[in-house]
């Protein structure tokens, strides 16, 4: 059974070929070295869960993007415009969820879907976003997908 290789694979060359995007991982994101400024922007995949249909298997898929809040932007433009702050914040999720936005679209209708990669009908994917502490101050949003993979390496004995 080579579809889980064959997901990661797709999913993992989609998301590096990303302008917006240094460092693709899968698994558990806890298990990352995310002291190392220097893999950022990242993105982490992790399957969360299979189903086996008759004609194919469901994935379920948490994709993580994000990357280092900087609250050192030098603007004092920036600095007198509380709206929009003196950090990186905004600037990330803009940009982040602009990653999130193509591969959802890719499944959708795009290079993915074209190659047997598919969200699954009626549904809706949606995005969250989150602030979180580790070593640094990492922002950025976790998409779940449901992705149908035909499931055609299996014959019936």
């Amino acid at each position: 059974m080579k579809q889980y290789y064959q997901l990661l694979d797709a999913l993992k060359n989609f998301l590096q070929n990303t302008p917006s995007t240094n460092t693709v991982h899968e698994g558990d994101i806890y298990k990352v070295d995310l002291s190392k400024e220097t893999i950022f922007p990242l993105a982490n995949i992790d399957v969360t869960n299979i189903e086996f249909e008759e004609r194919f298997n469901r994935y379920t898929v948490a994709v993580v993007v994000a990357d280092i809040l900087d609250n050192t932007k030098e603007n004092e433009k920036d600095e007198n415009n509380v709206f929009h702050g003196a950090d990186n914040l905004q600037d990330i999720y803009n940009t982040q969820l602009s990653v999130l936005n193509l591969l959802q679209s890719s499944l959708k209708r795009g290079e993915l879907n074209n190659d047997n990669f598919q969200l699954s009908e009626n549904f809706t994917v949606s995005a969250t976003p989150f602030e979180q502490r580790f070593e640094n101050l990492l922002v950025g949003w976790v998409m779940t997908l449901t992705v149908d993979v035909p499931n055609d390496d299996i014959s019936v004995f």
